[in-house]
């Protein structure tokens, strides 16, 4: 493979013998002289001495077609070495070439043209040498081909190449170099290409999640438009006969205070003394009428009072009328919340009646989308009071006192400068850190299949990161409980026109 001098060459025939020129007389001479050494005359010397001379010959013609043969291989080994797209460069120990053999398709990393004799140092650059001796040392020592890849300037280009360093014995090692340039354009090609399409999947991928936001939003608007409209109607039905009842009751209290009187009249008078009178009076117990009739039109007001504020709250909830920003009480919006949920808060069959503490906080009016507001305030208690009555209290809460720990929602209000906090509590089962990172992402829910849709909460997180540029995350562990916290600006701020667009559709 590396040129090695062929058998041939050190034959001991490796030339056909030449016949002697000499004069016969000194032919003569010489055989009369064999004679007289021999004593056997020459004609009986060169009969004995032709089976010898045969046997020669065939040994010469086996060596010339050996010759032939080896040339050939020779040949076709120097062909084969010159078609491959490599450069065989022969090694030894101290880093001096033995032999050399370039590739047309290779320009081999060196323009020096023959390389035989020289050093490492004579052929490459100092870096490039001291890493060629490098790995030759690697190789020789270990026994193991050895791997390096570097890069030369070629015709106002750079050329990569890949080199092989293949340990032959313990003293030399043949460098295989080959040109990967173009196969590092490729790779280049493919990574760019690679690149170019994780960013159309993550094209696709954003607008997906922009598509199944959209839908979300869609069906919860229209959810809530139902819903609200549902509740305005109600309210508004609700809402004019107990105007009627609560309005005349004051009349109706006066003109009994009058017939009461009247009644004193007719005793003052004696006008009672009559039998059948007493006995009606009697009848009808007449003195727990005028002692009750009052108590019971006071309990009838408080009643048309708390419906009053009940149509109120709903209302105030609804917001149809609100369509717009405007400044509002915060407070009104999470009493109206709790009034709408109140009877999930009461008819919790597993875990008993969930209490509700309100901390609130001065707050001023706060700018903002009213009725929106008040859909996140809506969904966040309707998931502590799901977590509530599914799982119970965390295991961190019935460890302090079993006795007196019930299901309990905290509601804390708080005024920091610039902006209002708002953070819902509860004492339930808590929520893994797994659940978090997906909680406000549409249409993810951990309830089982129809009892949630997954859009509350990535609808709130619309509704105050991008409606009212505000903020809205979740804190939770494990067994302590969910805290739900919302922070927007006092101030409403400037809005990107396609924002509000987007939320309102």
């Amino acid at each position: 493979m590396f040129s090695p001098q062929p058998l041939w060459q050190n034959a001991p025939f490796s030339h056909a013998p030449q016949h002697d020129t000499s004069s016969k007389d000194s032919l003569k001479e010489r055989k009369s002289v064999q004679e007289s050494n021999s004593g056997v005359p020459t004609s009986h010397q060169n009969n004995a001495q032709k089976p010898n001379l045969s046997a020669k010959k065939v040994n010469i013609r086996e060596i010339l077609a050996a010759k032939k043969l080896l040339e050939e291989q020779e040949t076709k080994y120097q062909k084969l070495l010159l078609a491959m797209p490599d450069s065989l460069i022969h090694f030894n120990r101290e880093g001096v070439c033995l032999e050399y053999f370039p590739s047309e398709q290779n320009v081999a990393a060196s323009s020096n043209g023959d390389l035989v004799g020289k050093t490492v140092e004579e052929i490459w650059s100092v870096d490039l040498a001291a890493l060629t001796r490098y790995f030759i040392t690697q190789a020789l020592e270990t026994q193991q081909v050895q791997h390096s890849e570097y890069v030369l300037p070629h015709q106002e280009a750079w050329r990569y190449y890949e080199a092989r360093y293949v340990p032959c014995g313990t003293q030399e090692v043949i460098v295989i170099i080959r040109d990967i340039s173009d196969r590092k354009q490729i790779e280049a090609e493919l990574r760019l290409s690679q690149a170019r399409e994780r960013e159309k999947a993550s094209q696709l991928q954003n607008a997906l999640a922009e598509l199944q936001k959209t839908q979300a939003q869609l069906i919860q608007v229209e959810k809530m438009s139902a819903l609200g409209g549902m509740v305005a109607g109600i309210a508004h039905e609700i809402n004019n006969p107990v105007c009627f009842i609560h309005g005349n009751l004051s009349y109706a209290m006066e003109y009994i205070e009058h017939l009461f009187k009247l009644m004193d009249l007719y005793k003052a008078k004696g006008f009672d003394q009559d039998p059948e009178i007493q006995g009606y009076c009697a009848e009808i117990e007449f003195n727990f009428l005028q002692e009750d009739l009052p108590k019971l039109l006071s309990s009838m007001q408080m009643g048309t009072e708390r419906i009053t504020e009940i149509v109120k709250s709903l209302r105030n909830f609804s917001r149809l009328d609100q369509s717009e920003k405007k400044r509002v009480d915060i407070h009104e919006g999470l009493d109206g919340t709790l009034l709408i949920l109140n009877h999930r808060l009461k008819s919790n069959y597993n875990q008993g009646t969930i209490q509700v503490i309100k901390n609130y906080g001065n707050l001023p009016h706060v700018e903002c989308y009213a009725g929106l507001l008040n859909q996140v305030f809506m969904n966040l208690m309707a998931n502590a009071i799901d977590a509530l009555d599914e799982f119970g209290v965390g295991e961190s809460f019935t460890v302090l006192d079993p006795e007196i720990i019930r299901p309990t929602i905290w509601i804390f209000t708080e005024d920091l400068v610039d902006r209002v906090q708002i953070r819902i509590i509860d004492n339930g089962v808590g929520i893994d850190e797994g659940t978090q990172q997906h909680l406000f992402n549409p249409f993810f829910t951990t309830k089982p299949p129809g009892k949630g849709t997954g859009l509350g909460l990535s609808i709130a997180y619309s509704i105050i990161v991008e409606k009212h540029q505000g903020a809205l995350f979740c804190r939770s562990k494990p067994g302590y409980g969910t805290e739900f916290v919302v922070e927007i600006p006092k101030l409403f701020p400037c809005c990107p026109l396609e924002v509000i667009s987007n939320v309102n559709s």
